[in-house]
């Protein structure tokens, strides 16, 4: 692990400052992304110029290069996602194979990650001392480290399965995505957060990309697979469609919905909305919008435009494109209201996949 300047930082603590009151007064919670929220700029693969974006909600700007801006450096190759505890903000860079770590508010390079880790994906916080990165490796292994949050140092790796991707956590339980990676997959891995052991496998349809804990059920969005003939052709009968699915939390598959077609575009980009209970989807060059009791693939889109990346403002209810003309020029971010109508934009970084609320 490198440690930017030399120095060791520790993790800040949050002061809380109490007034007197009434006790009878309700305790207010600020919600989460009333400050407003990152932008990843996933950057231009091999070219090395991810980027972050902060959109400051009290005065409607976008501020973007905000790393590079206060450090003098540059994220790296290919920014993957970002992770945020406390006053610490993790920086998935997939390409150059570490995780740089910054302070939340003031954007400054606390430490840079990198012992162990090859290709990087998502970085889950468990509680206060632990996480785990999700790593491709060599794109048709992966595992999953372990990494001591005050420490910044991993402990241990775990061998999990081909393409781990996103993670997510139900009390000391962890379900993992394992997409396959460049090749082949079709299970969600399942472990103990307390002793790190993997306590077995879901076996679900091809290639698993996002697994989503919603009303204590698991639903999956997942890329199918795609055989191809001499002639480069699609060989549908050893291929399969991208789909939709949701398993109980025993493996029980209780909903499948494959997509109409075999396109490059698959059913991506999986965002819930948990204010109107909803999901929103990319696929096949358009975004869908269906509640958690569809029982059949939509057939009519959303927003009939195509997006790199999706994200939801909770805040104003809406939401978001993540435009990529092309990667070598800036992206856009596009706000959309209830009917699917644009309402403002805004110019970010290349390449934007993705938005974490701050």
């Amino acid at each position: 692990m490198k440690i930017r300047h030399g120095k060791w930082f520790l993790l800040l603590f949050i002061v809380c400052f109490f007034w007197s009151c009434n006790d009878d007064e309700p305790i207010r919670e600020i919600p989460k992304g009333q400050d407003g929220f990152f932008v990843v700029n996933e950057g231009a693969f091999g070219n090395s110029n991810a980027s972050l974006s902060f959109f400051d909600r009290e005065n409607g700007v976008m501020n973007n290069n905000i790393f590079n801006a206060t450090n003098g450096f540059g994220l790296g190759d290919q920014a993957q996602s970002m992770t945020l505890l406390d006053t610490l903000a993790f920086v998935v860079v997939q390409n150059s194979g570490k995780i740089e770590v910054m302070h939340r508010e003031t954007f400054e390079s606390l430490a840079t990650i990198d012992d162990d880790i090859t290709s990087p994906r998502y970085l889950t916080v468990v509680d206060n001392e632990k996480a785990y990165i999700s790593d491709w490796v060599d794109g048709f292994s992966g595992v999953l480290h372990v990494l001591d949050i005050p420490l910044f140092e991993i402990t241990s790796t775990i061998n999990i399965g081909a393409g781990p991707n996103e993670i997510t956590l139900d009390g000391n339980t962890a379900y993992v995505a394992l997409n396959g990676g460049f090749g082949n997959d079709n299970r969600i891995a399942v472990l103990n957060t307390t002793t790190d052991a993997i306590a077995g496998y879901l076996e679900t349809r091809d290639n698993p990309n996002v697994v989503v804990l919603v009303n204590n059920k698991l639903w999956i969005a997942g890329r199918g697979k795609t055989a191809y003939n001499p002639d480069f052709s699609i060989d549908e009968a050893n291929s399969a469609k991208s789909y939709l699915a949701r398993l109980d939390k025993d493996g029980t598959e209780e909903l499948y919905l494959e997509a109409p077609d075999f396109t490059f575009s698959n059913v991506g980009n999986f965002v819930y909305n948990e204010l109107d209970n909803e999901f929103y989807f990319t696929y096949n060059g358009a975004v869908y919008r269906v509640d958690t009791g569809i029982d059949a693939f939509p057939s009519t889109a959303f927003i009939n435009q195509s997006f790199y990346g999706l994200g939801y403002d909770p805040i104003e209810d809406a939401l978001i494109g993540l435009e990529a003309p092309d990667f070598s020029s800036s992206g856009n971010l596009i706000y959309f209201d209830d009917n699917g109508n644009s309402t403002k934009t805004f110019t970010v970084g290349i390449g934007p996949n993705s938005i974490v609320l701050d």
